[in-house]
């Protein structure tokens, strides 16, 4: 059984009762709330006792029970002294009544629930690893925080539209920042070399000196291509793949070496791998966070917060390390 507005009646689904909730006669409008005093009369089978429940006056809920038979053109109510029996037609629109108000109260909970829940959506291009951790490490102090976590290729497009409250990319260097976009790290760039590999154990290592080895890539013409290439010579690529986790595998399994990022790449590398800079290389790169254009809700920018501080925390570390 259904209940669903239809040519300004309620059409109950299973007898075609229909029911005026705009306009009746008696100049008034049948609302929810006279469906629930007459459940709550049909369930004392009394006036006085549905009035003490409902704590309203008992002529008023008299009235409004005489209005809905009015209304319904059927007698709802045997009355058997100060008892209130419920006729056939009563019974039958019990059933349904009860049906509707157990849809609508499910309805307004449901609404009710969603809007308590603390949701982020949050969309990743860029240092996946990175802000999974910090996803990881916020969740563990905000328990009632629920994450969605997108990746696509158009993030900031598909964020300023809505489908995102935030949103992290790269940057292209020295363009300036719009008020809602927030830098999380600059970082350099360095090879991901499997330890057992002598070049592994240098402090720096030029490119030139890699050029015979095998290398993994995200994409056939990205980084590692371009890199490469600006130093005088194409990367021997042996897999190309955009699966993270393939791509760690493929490192743990030393099948080949790549460029990668410092901070947002190169501490998570396997532990058969390490990370080495690249010697004279000057080239960086900016990760930032996009909040929606609207006003951001409390969790969002809490979280927000909690990414700009603890970025800066990695910057501040990777910078002291550079020093020393």
């Amino acid at each position: 059984f259904l209940v669903f507005p239809k040519n300004n009646a309620f059409v109950l689904a299973g007898k075609c009762v229909i029911i005026n909730y705009y306009h009746c006669e008696r100049g008034g409008g049948m609302t929810f709330l006279h469906i629930r005093y007459f459940c709550m009369v049909a369930e004392c089978q009394s006036i006085s006792r549905a009035a003490k429940a409902l704590i309203v006056s008992q002529p008023a809920l008299s009235k409004m029970i005489r209005s809905l038979e009015d209304e319904l053109g059927v007698s709802l109510f045997l009355r058997e002294g100060r008892k209130m029996m419920l006729t056939a037609d009563g019974r039958f629109f019990y059933e349904s009544a009860v049906n509707s108000l157990a849809i609508l109260d499910n309805a307004v909970n449901a609404l009710t629930n969603r809007s308590q829940v603390k949701e982020i959506r949050v969309c990743i291009n860029s240092g996946d690893l990175f802000m999974e951790e910090m996803i990881a490490e916020y969740h563990l102090q905000h328990e009632d925080i629920f994450f969605q976590i997108f990746a696509e290729a158009q993030a900031t497009e598909s964020h300023r539209g809505g489908a995102y409250d935030l949103a992290v990319y790269t940057r292209a260097e020295n363009q300036p920042l719009p008020g809602n976009v927030h830098p999380l790290l600059t970082e350099s760039f360095g090879l991901a070399i499997p330890i057992r590999d002598p070049l592994s154990q240098c402090q720096s290592i030029a490119l030139e000196q890699v050029k015979d080895r095998a290398f993994l890539a995200t994409d056939t013409y990205g980084l590692n291509y371009q890199l490469c290439r600006e130093h005088g010579f194409t990367p021997r690529l042996v897999i190309v793949g955009q699966n993270l986790h393939a791509y760690m595998k493929m490192l743990e399994y030393e099948t080949g070496i790549s460029i990668v990022p410092a901070l947002t790449f190169g501490k998570y590398l396997p532990k058969n791998c390490r990370y080495v800079p690249i010697e004279n290389f000057i080239k960086t790169r900016t990760l930032v966070i996009e909040e929606a254009n609207t006003y951001s809700r409390d969790h969002v920018r809490d979280f927000l917060n909690f990414c700009l501080e603890k970025s800066a925390q990695l910057q501040q570390t990777d910078s002291t390390a550079a020093v020393n």
